[in-house]
């Protein structure tokens, strides 16, 4: 209990469970054992964006790294943090620090992605590249690695990356990384009847969490405003604290007040 080694790794597993107080405890016994080491504040990060505290989570990386500049786990964290605030230029800078100290699973997808977004797709291929060479067919990571290839040849290649992402999906069933990005695909064509086919096809018998969000997403674009809010409020149900869908939420009930007012408008006679 008392390994600072891991205390990091055991404050992000109580966050992820949302227990509060455990976490609090953690964090409170690390700091007075050792002060000075770096994975007890990358644990008092994890209690403050708990505690929803995300500017200061962000300085307690950078207080976390001044104390061991070579931290991988302290990189990689600030880089997470960083993505969280859309700083994708400054989260890739540490993902790629981390990567320099030892190549990994994490960072290969996280670089990756970090490059689709700024839309440097041949960086992106080359990172996927390497990632497809460290996690080949036959490895129990190949899933992930033929999806970041995948994400890579979107804008390039898109019926190969098609064809990669469906292989991913065939690979590992319930991962939603392929099945997302070939979702967004199909809404990027405006075929939405496809994209919700094709959610359905792979994730309707688990109707979790992101099968919810990802079908709210769907109606949303179909301006189906009433039936997307139900789908994104179940999601929000199986998960409360989850940012990006009361930020959906939030949007919808914005939209369908809109069109409530248009519509009374338009009954007013008045334009």
């Amino acid at each position: 209990d008392d390994d600072l080694e891991i205390v990091d790794l055991r404050a992000a597993r109580l966050k992820n469970k949302r227990r509060g107080e455990d976490l609090n405890q953690l964090v409170l016994f690390a700091l007075n054992i050792d002060e000075n080491n770096a994975n007890c504040w990358l644990a008092f990060s994890h209690l403050l964006e708990l505690n929803k505290d995300h500017q200061r989570a962000l300085q307690t990386t950078r207080k976390a790294l001044l104390l061991d500049r070579t931290s991988r786990r302290g990189l990689m964290r600030h880089g997470e943090l960083r993505m969280q605030r859309n700083d994708t230029k400054k989260a890739l800078t540490a993902f790629l620090k981390a990567h320099q100290i030892h190549p990994g699973l994490d960072s290969y997808s996280e670089i990756v992605k970090c490059n689709c977004i700024l839309e440097d797709y041949q960086m992106a291929e080359s990172f996927a590249a390497k990632a497809l060479l460290a996690y080949p067919l036959e490895s129990e990571h190949s899933a992930v690695s033929i999806t970041l290839m995948g994400l890579a040849l979107k804008m390039r290649e898109p019926q190969r990356a098609c064809e990669l992402l469906q292989k991913a999906l065939k690979i590992k069933p319930d991962y939603d990384e392929p099945l997302n990005a070939l979702v967004d695909m199909k809404i990027k064509e405006d075929d939405l009847d496809g994209a919700e086919a094709l959610l359905r096809e792979y994730r309707e018998q688990s109707h979790d969490f992101f099968f919810w969000l990802k079908l709210g997403e769907i109606y949303g674009y179909k301006r189906d405003f009433q039936k997307a809010l139900e789908f994104v409020t179940t999601a929000s149900r199986l998960e409360p604290e989850n940012e990006r869908a009361r930020e959906m939420l939030g949007q919808l009930e914005e939209m369908i007040r809109e069109n409530e007012s248009d519509l009374d408008t338009e009954e007013d006679g008045s334009y």
